[in-house]
């Protein structure tokens, strides 16, 4: 009994958070409304049931004109 809780309690937690990964940017949103201002690279926690992170990436991409 105890090992379910112990797993019930890791997959929650482990669901919790997002990694934003060099190059991009997120925002959070909680009950379909974006929430607050864009989030940086680094690792964000959030409440699974009623929120997530929008991640976009940032880079630039450049094409010659002739």
């Amino acid at each position: 009994m105890r090992a379910i809780v112990v797993f019930l309690f890791g997959a929650l937690f482990l669901s919790s958070c997002v990694i934003i990964k060099p190059g991009e940017v997120a925002v959070k949103r909680k009950l379909g409304q974006l929430k607050g201002d864009v989030a940086g690279e680094g690792v964000r926690f959030h409440n699974p049931f009623i929120s997530t992170y929008l991640k976009v990436p940032t880079r630039v991409v450049s094409k010659k004109i002739n």
